[in-house]
């Protein structure tokens, strides 16, 4: 947290137990997820139901932990079917498309 950032607590619901959360974002932010994390839990905990608490916190931490990491991989992965030269092309056909708008040749000038 940064600060000088105004500090909100928020009441929120995991595993049946409640905790206030501290923190620099919305309250209805960490509310959402705070429900994500319990949602995660109380399915993982139908599958496997002899586990305690602390062992499904772990897994679905883990879960969760592979989510975000597949993300940040995804986002920085090119779509199908396109390659680094084609992506460049792109790049380029858009950076001519920017200047003859810029320059009114095509639609209206710019003011």
């Amino acid at each position: 947290m940064e600060s000088g950032t105004p500090v909100s607590r928020t009441r929120v619901e995991l595993m049946g137990h409640q905790y206030t959360l501290k923190g620099d974002l919305d309250s209805e932010y960490m509310k959402s997820l705070a429900l994500y994390v319990d949602e995660k839990i109380r399915n993982l905990q139908k599958l496997m139901p002899g586990f305690d608490s602390t062992r499904l916190a772990l897994l679905v931490s883990l879960n969760i932990a592979d989510e975000l990491f597949q993300a940040k991989a995804g986002r920085n992965a090119l779509p199908d079917g396109v390659d680094e030269k084609t992506l460049r092309e792109l790049g380029e056909k858009t950076q001519k498309m920017i200047e003859l708008l810029e320059e009114g040749i095509i639609g209206e000038p710019l003011r």
